[in-house]
């Protein structure tokens, strides 16, 4: 039996279920957490918290040795297509806003070696993210522990109650191969309709005004910097954006649609977000997607590009809209326009990664996605590729058996447990304790730790 500790890197969240399996692991000694990046932070004396402040982190670097060592050892063109992804999900939070391109690429570097030179100097075998990466710097840290070949396990909660996805690749999102052999089966069945219940439906919100509170909120931020800082340039962006969002989405959303004419329904992502910085690859600019579609269908069909109903301002500054105005027919949407009535006359439907697309398979109707998601490998979904065109989407027939057995098959990858706290309504046995077995169970296996079959 082997005594030696694994040392790993956790990150998770507040009200995090993984809080008891790993504190259970660090009790059998079977584990050594290195870093527990938590929003619990000290609040928690088994939390080893790190802050995505950067002036903390600066102040945590300063502290460790200089070494060429750990320094970005990718091509250039790797480095392109990292720096862009990081940029795109960093964009998120208050304390990228006022900061220029420049300072965006060093703070991307200095991340890199503090994540490196951590796991180099302490030996980590293991890095566990409760969650995909897609804030900042988790993403940095899933970089630079693939770079020196240290294990990475991703989990991702399923629509499916009471299960979730686990990767160790992010492009293995939609396909799950890397950790199939970690999933149970299970068969299920797919009302034959387009309408779905979301529960997180309950917490959408109105972003479409200028609220004062939110440039207070920014401003004390700027006055007195917490665990969410921003500069006064950022302060300044930020109300800039609201106000420009309130004006041009009142000039140019559309209340009314012509259901007479053929069209293809693209329902927008909320950004920025896990669905188009993480799952979208390039399109997370989604109006490279709607520019794709616009060249593969015909002259007289339309696209009804809807907004979303949880969208607010970043992302939606005037450019957006100018550049939205230049596809040619292409009507943008309120959200007052019905997403079922526009489902069922639409040609297809087009999405990055969103579940309009399940929905639209789910009720027989063929669907295009850019990204990778969960459901991109069911009949009736096309995975966009250059020079294919709508008829292509259209010729994708499917019988509502054959794509049952494919989901059967697909969600047999998921694993038992609930990731995610929200996702707990899904399932009404949910209790804390039976949950934090599953995941103890789940950790053992992932980290091969002595225990892991019994």
């Amino acid at each position: 039996m082997n005594n030696t500790p694994k040392k790993i890197i956790v990150w998770s969240w507040s009200r995090d279920p993984s809080l008891k399996p790993v504190e259970a692991l660090i009790d059998e000694g079977a584990v050594e957490v290195v870093l527990w990046v938590s929003m619990l932070g000290d609040k928690d004396f088994r939390s080893k918290p790190f802050s995505y402040v950067p002036e903390k982190m600066l102040k945590r670097l300063a502290l460790l040795d200089r070494r060429q060592d750990v320094f970005y050892r990718q091509s250039n063109e790797q480095l392109n297509r990292d720096l862009n992804r990081w940029m795109d999900i960093y964009s998120r939070v208050n304390f990228s806003k006022g900061l220029d391109y420049h300072e965006h690429v060093n703070l991307f570097h200095l991340y890199y070696q503090y994540f490196t030179n951590l796991i180099k100097s302490r030996g980590v075998d293991a890095v566990v993210f409760f969650g995909a990466p897609h804030v900042g710097a988790d993403y940095v840290l899933y970089l630079a522990a693939k770079g020196l070949g240290v294990d990475v396990f991703v989990t991702l909660q399923s629509h499916v109650a009471n299960r979730f996805y686990c990767v160790t690749e992010l492009d293995d999102i939609g396909t799950f191969e890397t950790c199939k052999q970690l999933g149970e089966p299970i068969t299920l069945t797919i009302p034959r309709q387009h309408e779905k219940k979301h529960f997180y439906s309950a917490f959408i919100r109105n972003k479409r005004k200028f609220r004062l509170h939110k440039l207070l909120e920014d401003s004390l931020r700027a006055i007195f910097p917490s665990r969410q800082p921003i500069s006064w340039a950022g302060v300044l962006q930020n109300a800039s954006s609201r106000l420009n969002y309130v004006k041009y989405y009142k000039k140019m959303a559309q209340h009314e649609v012509d259901f007479d004419r053929k069209f293809v329904y693209f329902p927008l992502h909320m950004q920025p977000e896990l669905s188009t910085t993480i799952l979208g690859n390039e399109y997370s600019d989604q109006l490279l997607a709607i520019e794709k579609v616009s060249a593969m269908i015909p002259e007289d069909w339309h696209i009804y590009v809807k907004e979303n109903p949880t969208q607010g301002a970043p992302q939606r500054n005037r450019l957006f809209y100018e550049r939205l105005g230049r596809i040619p027919n292409t009507r943008y949407l309120s959200e007052r326009v019905n997403t079922y009535d526009l489902m069922k006359s639409a040609q297809f439907v087009a999405s990055i990664s969103g579940t309009a697309c399940w929905e639209a398979i789910s009720g027989g109707k063929p669907a295009l996605v850019f990204g990778r998601v969960w459901y991109m490998n069911l009949p009736g979904i096309s995975r966009y590729r250059e020079g294919m065109t709508a008829q292509d989407v259209l010729n994708n027939r499917f019988e509502h058996e054959e794509l049952e057995r494919a989901y059967s098959e697909l969600m047999s990858r998921t694993i038992p447990g609930i990731i995610g706290l929200s996702y707990a309504v899904l399932y009404p046995e949910f209790t804390e304790e039976n949950n934090a077995d599953l995941l103890l169970a789940f950790l053992r296996k992932v980290l091969a730790l002595d225990g892991a079959n019994s």
